[in-house]
């Protein structure tokens, strides 16, 4: 079967950074194990170093079942802004010019955000008869909306309205939705007027599972050591990820203050230096996107 995986923001297997696999790699590799031919389709510009993969290079040939082709943009520096909107509006055209060169796949699964590429690819298939999972991994725009302060909700409602029936129209052309949780394909369906099927599943967002050695162990129970995470006083409650606005992190901060826990952030992201000095929370700059 020839499969399509249309993920940006992610790592690839074409990156140099080390960073951990995440949906788009971990199914594409497990498409192939199990014999089917893959095309992934992600975006040029890395999300993570704010810098381009390839300066011409298109198409990356993986393995004899595994390609990857990238989607041109101009690239951001930072995560929340005017650029960024600009970014994700040129890749969704020059997909859909990419994609007038191509083959038919026969399942295609998308992730989403950003959305501008998920309603191109939608659309696309539609028209083709082509059946598409959806990955929705973020309640965009709404997350936007609720991250304003509740006088401007109105008026950010109003601005986001293109996206807004983008993501509806996109909802309602797709055949199943995959999220993260519950919570998240709820919303999902909520947002595409329709109930349940078959073809919708939550799938956590997870990693393989690594074996480790006995001294490997040894060397991150010394490292943690060295940050200042000891098994000493009070339980301690760790959380490995984005630190991002996705996550609400100020009823930890109030708890860290007043119990005997202990919190540990371990990531990266735009919220990083907000929390960065709050007493009792450690954190751990470790650029892990969750």
């Amino acid at each position: 079967m020839k499969v399509w995986v249309l993920q940006t923001g992610e790592p690839l297997h074409i990156d140099t950074n080390s960073l951990r696999p995440m949906r788009a790699m971990n199914l594409a590799n497990k498409l192939v194990e199990d014999g089917h031919e893959v095309i992934l389709w992600s975006s040029n510009f890395d999300h993570f170093s704010k810098n381009h993969r390839s300066r011409s290079v298109q198409t990356f040939s993986i393995s004899h079942n595994l390609e990857i082709k990238l989607i041109q943009s101009t690239g951001y520096k930072s995560n929340i802004s005017f650029a960024r909107l600009v970014d994700h509006a040129q890749m969704a055209i020059n997909l859909l010019k990419q994609l007038k060169r191509q083959s038919l796949p026969d399942i295609v699964f998308i992730g989403y955000p950003p959305i501008e590429t998920a309603w191109v690819m939608t659309r696309w298939c539609r028209k083709r008869n082509i059946p598409v999972l959806l990955d929705v991994k973020d309640a965009w725009p709404e997350i936007i909306v609720r991250g304003l302060p509740n006088k401007f909700r109105f008026l950010g409602k109003i601005l986001l309205t293109p996206y807004t029936m983008m993501m509806k129209n996109t909802f309602k052309d797709v055949t199943g939705f995959c999220a993260p949780s519950e919570p998240f394909l709820e919303w999902s369906l909520k947002n595409s007027s329709r109930s349940r099927n078959i073809f919708d599943i939550v799938i956590p967002l997870t990693t393989p599972v690594s074996k480790f050695s006995k001294d490997e162990i040894a060397q991150a129970s010394s490292w943690l050591d060295l940050k200042g995470i000891k098994q000493i006083g009070g339980p301690i409650i760790s959380f490995v990820g984005s630190v991002n606005s996705a996550f609400d992190f100020k009823p930890i901060i109030k708890l860290a203050t007043k119990s005997n826990y202990r919190f540990v952030i371990a990531g990266n992201g735009p919220n990083f230096n907000e929390i960065k000095h709050k007493p009792r929370v450690y954190q751990i700059f470790l650029c892990l996107a969750g």
